[in-house]
């Protein structure tokens, strides 16, 4: 499935990729910022900005097309069973939140920057090394407790699209980047067709990498590993 907004921004189609056919049209009241979907495929978070540029969220459950959730702020990651969401509070604090009942888990260490959820449910981010000018670090926590479980030296980037233990997809001023963290070596480059790469994704168990691009194409690759 794939979730797109229309060209008025203020419409979400929930897509079925197999069939070509929409699941559902969701209105919102609000400009739509960015879109958020588990991995699961069971539930979209869906950020919008309103005429005072504050930000909102709804969790849509993608079944039945009912919101089951609402809360300030803009959703960066969805865990990939649903319950958890990644949000960004403003003045770049980030927080755990649980779906159901909207309570705070936990906030998230200052100077960790676009934290998402990784394949395996924990939460990745992005941090400064005290090492090369030319590189970062890669930390693991695990959500809800916080306890780090990993740190990997990668290089400098400015983006974190996605992670599932061994790979890691980043975004570095000269493109978004495969990386393979534990071999610490570049696996490819992934080019934008016909369009700037806006978002990137693992799927099909890690074995295939999903596209979105500037121009609202989609694009499906090959092998993830090679």
């Amino acid at each position: 499935r794939v979730a797109n907004v229309l060209a008025d921004r203020k419409t979400l189609v929930m897509r079925d990729v197999a069939t070509g056919a929409d699941v559902f049209k969701l209105q919102c009241p609000a400009l739509v910022a960015s879109v958020a979907m588990s991995r699961n495929g069971e539930r979209v978070a869906v950020s919008g900005v309103d005429e005072d540029d504050a930000k909102s969220y709804c969790v849509v459950e993608v079944a039945s097309a009912r919101i089951v959730a609402e809360g300030a702020g803009e959703v960066l990651s969805v865990s990939a069973d649903g319950a958890m969401l990644i949000v960004d509070a403003g003045n770049a604090k980030y927080r755990v939140v649980a779906v159901d009942g909207g309570k705070t888990i936990r906030g998230i260490e200052a100077g960790d920057r676009c934290p998402i959820f990784g394949a395996d449910g924990r939460v990745v981010s992005l941090v400064r090394s005290e090492g090369s000018a030319g590189e970062c670090l890669l930390r693991v926590c695990e959500a809800a407790a916080g306890e780090k479980t990993g740190e990997y030296v990668i290089p400098m980037a400015e983006k974190l699209y996605a992670f599932d233990g061994k790979i890691a997809i980043i975004g570095v001023k000269r493109g978004v980047v495969v990386w393979d963290v534990a071999a610490r070596k570049e696996i490819a480059v992934l080019r934008g067709y016909d369009g700037e790469i806006v978002s990137a994704a693992l799927v099909d168990g890690s074995k295939r990498i999903v596209t979105a691009n500037a121009n609202g194409s989609v694009w499906v690759s090959g092998d993830a590993s090679d």
